[in-house]
């Protein structure tokens, strides 16, 4: 079995004596971070105008519905935002994981972790744990995946709290107006109550890019000064 050699960088990182070329990921991060920015805009524009209909039923100058004119064209744009999401974060996890797979890290999968982001309930997981092994990476993508998970953690738990009526209604034959408002109101709370997780999970998602660019940046300029200094000592010899 080969004898893997270690080295030291100035930063104290020890990696692969041979590891490189690193794909840098500070574009495609970069890309992924607007994203996000333009998914939490369009979660903001769905709040607003949900918050517009719910005002409105509430002072009763308003229909009491859970549906508006613009409801579906803002669900069709978030949808839309969501799907461009995965794409970049696709690409970035891909970069990511192929570089651990230079540096040694074992288990590591780019093709599984980059699909993962289009299948539900995975891409809470397995992106992560490809990224994970990134060296300095562990603390700040493990924040990052707790940020992500809770706005839709709490968005289910709230919305079961808010029409816990609503479906005791529905088996009684029908439900009233008041439980509708009620609804309304505790979507109004889960609405901006994912703003907030959201803006979180994005900070986290910069954090964590930014951790990892400069760690990769750091292995891919050793290498780049060893390769060199390997060409400068063949042209002596």
């Amino acid at each position: 079995m080969p004898v893997v050699h270690h080295v030291r960088l100035p930063s104290g990182l020890t990696v692969r004596a041979d590891a490189g070329p690193m794909r840098l990921v500070g574009s495609a991060g970069a890309l992924m971070l607007l994203s996000y920015l333009v998914v939490l805009g369009a979660h903001v524009a769905v709040a607003l105008d949900f918050g517009r209909r719910l005002s409105a039923a509430e002072n009763g100058v308003g229909p009491v519905e859970v549906w508006g004119d613009r409801s579906v064209s803002l669900m069709l744009m978030l949808g839309a935002c969501y799907l461009v999401a995965m794409c970049t974060t696709a690409w970035w996890t891909y970069r990511v994981a192929a570089n651990n797979a230079l540096l040694g890290a074992h288990g590591t999968a780019p093709l599984a972790g980059a699909g993962a982001c289009f299948v539900p309930m995975a891409w809470f997981s397995t992106p992560f744990s490809q990224i994970r092994t990134s060296p300095r990476g562990d603390t700040a993508v493990t924040l990052w995946q707790l940020a992500f998970v809770a706005p839709f953690l709490s968005a289910y738990f709230i919305l079961r709290y808010f029409t816990r009526a609503e479906r005791w209604e529905r088996w009684r034959g029908g439900v009233a107006e008041a439980t509708i408002l009620r609804e309304m109101q505790g979507a109004m709370f889960v609405s901006w109550a994912f703003v907030g997780f959201l803006t979180l999970s994005l900070v986290c998602a910069a954090c964590a890019t930014w951790v990892l660019s400069r760690t990769f940046r750091e292995v891919d300029t050793h290498w780049g000064l060893r390769h060199e200094a390997a060409a400068l000592e063949a042209q002596i010899a």
